[in-house]
């Protein structure tokens, strides 16, 4: 199966929109037109700054690929914006392991660990996430593709998400 890479993605996105929802549900979403949802909970729930780039490249991944117009769903959608969003993050200086973490953190280690499937929090029960270990390996085999993956700045002073996801 071929997947989409960052660099196979073209267009503009003037009008992308990230709004944050008042409810502590663990959610983030994004619509066809740009605009990008993540919930106060979801937020509350990432550890890093790196985290949470992830998670917002990972549902503009979606918008980018176009996803939303060509009405690719399930497992192949979410491994395809996995990528793109691990790719984001690793140009935009951030540690490759965010992505991993991210998943963990929003999956539930405990719960999701085994080969469970998520269901959709907004589409009642259509399966639209894979399980999180095939989440997993599929960005495991891209970190070696990655440019210099252990080069990445953590720079606690110039990162200021913790004092933004207090301020919720």
């Amino acid at each position: 199966m071929k997947f989409k890479s960052h660099s196979e993605v073209a267009g503009t996105f003037e009008n992308l929109s990230i709004s944050i929802l008042d409810t502590e549900k663990l959610l983030a979403f994004s619509v066809g037109d740009g605009e990008i949802f993540i919930s106060k909970g979801m937020i509350r729930l990432l550890k890093s700054e790196g985290e949470f780039v992830f998670v917002i490249s990972h549902e503009f991944g979606h918008v980018a690929l176009g996803h939303h117009l060509n009405k690719t769903k399930g497992s192949r959608a979410e491994i395809e914006a996995d990528r793109f969003a691990l790719s984001t993050i690793s140009k935009l200086g951030y540690p490759p392991s965010s992505a991993l973490s991210a998943l963990i953190s929003t999956y539930g280690i405990t719960e999701f660990l085994t080969n469970s499937d998520l269901y959709s929090n907004i589409h009642g029960d259509e399966l639209i996430h894979p399980s999180l270990n095939t989440r997993l390996d599929s960005l495991r085999e891209v970190f070696s593709t990655l440019d210099d993956v252990n080069n990445h700045t953590n720079d606690p002073t110039k990162r200021q998400f913790y004092s933004f996801k207090m301020s919720l």
